[in-house]
């Protein structure tokens, strides 16, 4: 009783919002000893719509709910359900654009194929992704910075596609980036004002579109089991950036039509 008294006073005293079961028993999961597994890779187009559609809405950004679907329809490929190794033919509009601007290799092989373990000294397929996302993501962010579009947060300079603390001259390697929730507060700022300014740029749609369909495949690589914490907060996190950079492609895409 004494315990949990001092740890409210604390709480009350210094404005800091605690869960006094986690200060005091250390981070409890609610969960039965026998665990089922709820495992998600990738999504399906109409809850990406969905994502995209209430994200503007709560941006109170209103476009054309045509140029949402087009993009979903355009860039949103689907694993076959009986067999994850292959992608659904019939989005043909879909895969023949996305082997043309080279993302995937072919239209049957789907992203859990191409992940399959290598020859040894072969890079895996979300090894490489992964490095060309982040490189194409500091591409964009770089260049929406120097159109004035987005501003980063105070005290805070922009490293391999990520938003990290501190200044390029005081950062080390070990600089912590910001919170997913604060970076997609960045991204979803600048594209107000992309919408706002009616920005015109096809290179800013065309590395955008880039960056939403490498997250999205990189998710369809591997699974996430959501009634796992630590796998469910990291998809988590996942859809709320692929929602901002959505949003974001689906405003360019208004803006320079």
């Amino acid at each position: 009783m004494f315990i949990t008294a001092s740890v409210v006073l604390f709480g009350l005293k210094y404005g800091v919002s605690v869960s006094l079961n986690y200060l005091l028993y250390g981070e409890q999961e609610d969960a039965p000893c026998c665990r089922p597994a709820l495992n998600i890779k990738g999504q399906e187009r109409r809850y990406i719509k969905q994502l995209l559609s209430t994200k503007l809405k709560s941006m109170k950004i209103v476009i054309n709910q045509d140029i949402i679907d087009d993009f979903v329809k355009r860039r949103v490929p689907r694993e076959n359900q009986s067999n994850p190794y292959t992608l659904d033919q019939r989005f043909t509009i879909c895969l023949n654009e996305l082997v043309s601007s080279g993302h995937l290799h072919n239209k049957i092989d789907s992203p859990t194929k191409l992940n399959e373990p290598k020859t040894r000294g072969e890079k895996r397929f979300d090894t490489d992704l992964n490095k060309k996302y982040h490189q194409l993501q500091n591409d964009l962010l770089q260049l929406l910075i120097d159109n004035n579009m987005l501003q980063l947060p105070e005290k805070t300079h922009l490293d391999k596609g990520s938003i990290k603390r501190g200044s390029k001259s005081t950062c080390t390697p070990n600089s912590p980036s910001i919170p997913t929730g604060k970076f997609c507060d960045t991204v979803d700022d600048c594209t107000k004002i992309c919408f706002e300014n009616h920005f015109r740029n096809t290179n800013a749609l065309n590395m955008c579109s880039s960056v939403f369909i490498m997250r999205l495949i990189g998710d369809m690589c591997k699974e996430n089991n959501l009634l796992k914490k630590t796998e469910y907060h990291a998809w988590k996190s996942h859809m709320h950036v692929l929602a901002s950079f959505g949003a974001l492609c689906c405003v360019l895409k208004h803006c320079n039509t």
